[in-house]
């Protein structure tokens, strides 16, 4: 037999149960939205990364585009020297 005492706490551990349950819910919920707007930034850095990555090759080229060019722009400066 159940005493008043003892239905009494089963009562209270069923609602603090029930206000646990909650909260978790609620710190999840939180916690998901917290991991899916990180997930967003990430892959936002990662977006800005590969096209900062992409200007600096394109950069690299020309440049290498540009040396190449004043070299054969000097070398026929040097022939027209030697044959003028």
């Amino acid at each position: 037999m159940r005493t008043k005492a003892h239905i009494d706490s089963l009562a209270e551990n069923a609602k603090l149960m029930m206000e646990l349950r909650g909260k978790e819910s609620e710190w999840k919920e939180r916690f998901e939205a917290l991991e899916e707007t990180m997930r967003q930034k990430l892959a936002e850095k990662d977006e800005a990364w590969v096209k900062e990555l992409k200007l600096v090759k394109q950069e690299i080229q020309l440049c290498q585009e540009s040396c190449l060019n004043k070299v054969e722009e000097e070398e026929e400066w040097r022939m027209r020297e030697k044959n003028g």
